[in-house]
């Protein structure tokens, strides 16, 4: 997600005038070189790393134990990721009108709309297999209860979401390939004494020293 989000900031350097030449139709104030805005991807980023917080909470907290925390972290996961597949499919339709990259748009975007629309078949067959089965243990279902084919519904459309995000992240590939990645070590000169015994000279040290990683 992360490497997304940068990716999109420098891809307006490599494609220079010609990004620079579009317009984006997003009503954002804030505009950079291949016509994305920079709004969007700031939101997407959020969404994203919400929808993560969101997984992490489903793990931790189980539906028996804090159905509260479950539910919302499920809703943050399968809500936050239909919403982020939505919005890098509009960062990919204005990234395709400086490269040959249509057919990624369709891709993603019917991976989006397929996640959508299970999503909210998953939610109302979930809602009503709870109010079917009153009084039923929900952990334990048994062919016959009442919410029983809400049930499996609803855990149908669940796995359609996650195979719908696992296709959508697949389709990076090719573009992660073509890039590389660095991270930097980097020694702030006020930061000295609290690394080096001040009363020894080690000669300067300059604030663009780093060390690649």
């Amino acid at each position: 997600m992360y490497i997304r989000f940068g990716l999109i900031l420098v891809i307006p350097e490599r494609h220079g005038q010609k990004a620079a030449s579009l317009v984006s139709s997003w009503p954002g104030p804030v505009l950079w070189g291949d016509g994305c805005s920079k709004v969007v991807n700031d939101l997407a980023f959020l969404v994203g790393f919400l929808a993560s917080i969101g997984m992490v909470m489903v793990a931790a907290f189980q539906e028996n134990a804090v159905f509260e925390v479950h539910f919302t972290g499920a809703a943050l996961a399968f809500g936050g990721g239909t919403i982020y597949i939505f919005m890098q499919t509009y960062l990919t339709k204005k990234l395709s009108e400086t490269s040959n990259n249509s057919k990624m748009v369709t891709i993603r975007f019917f991976c989006g709309l397929i996640a959508l629309i299970a999503f909210i078949y998953m939610l109302a067959n979930y809602a009503a297999s709870y109010v079917f089965a009153d009084g039923v243990n929900h952990l334990h279902w048994i062919p016959g209860d009442d919410g029983y084919v809400n049930h499996i519904c609803s855990t149908i459309s669940e796995w359609i979401v996650a195979i719908s995000f696992l296709l959508f992240m697949g389709s990076f590939y090719t573009e992660f390939k073509s890039c590389t990645f660095e991270f930097n070590i980097r020694l702030r000169t006020s930061e000295q004494s609290a690394i080096f015994n001040p009363s020894q000279n080690y000669g300067a040290i300059e604030e663009s020293d780093s060390v690649k990683v």
